[in-house]
Parts: structure tokens; C-alpha cells; sequence
């Protein structure tokens, strides 16, 4: 069973496009692909760090920090 929400990243987005056409096809719901993957986050952070902010911890604990 596909979880209920899939997201793809990559270094630069082809391999995660790859990933995401896949599961596309495969019928999987709620498919994203983070286009640009981590190298066009990383340039959006260092120019709107607020905007494209970092987060450490585990996203399902109540102990979350959030960088800006």
C-alpha cells in the first residue's frame, strides 16, 4: 500500500522525476517531485532564508527547531 502522501528530492530533480514518474503511473495518489531538488532549495535558502527554512528534529516529536 503507497503511504498517503509521497514526496521525491534529489540532488538536482532528474532521479527524482524518475522516481515520481514511476509512482505516477503505478496509480499511486498524492505524488510531488520538489523540482530542482536540493541544489534549487539551497540557492532559494541563502536568498530567503525565513521563506526556505531548515528544520532539525523528527517532524513527529514535539521537539522541533526551526532555523531561519
Amino acid at each position: 500500500m503507497p503511504p498517503a502522501l509521497n514526496g521525491n528530492i534529489c540532488g538536482t530533480g532528474w532521479r527524482a522525476a524518475t522516481a515520481f514518474l514511476i509512482t505516477y503511473q503505478a496509480g499511486w495518489q498524492n505524488v510531488h517531485v520538489y523540482d530542482g531538488g536540493w541544489f534549487s532549495w539551497d540557492k532559494a535558502h541563502k536568498q530567503d532564508p525565513a521563506k526556505y527554512q531548515v528544520q532539525v528534529g523528527d517532524p513527529r516529536s514535539d521537539v522541533v527547531k526551526i532555523l531561519k
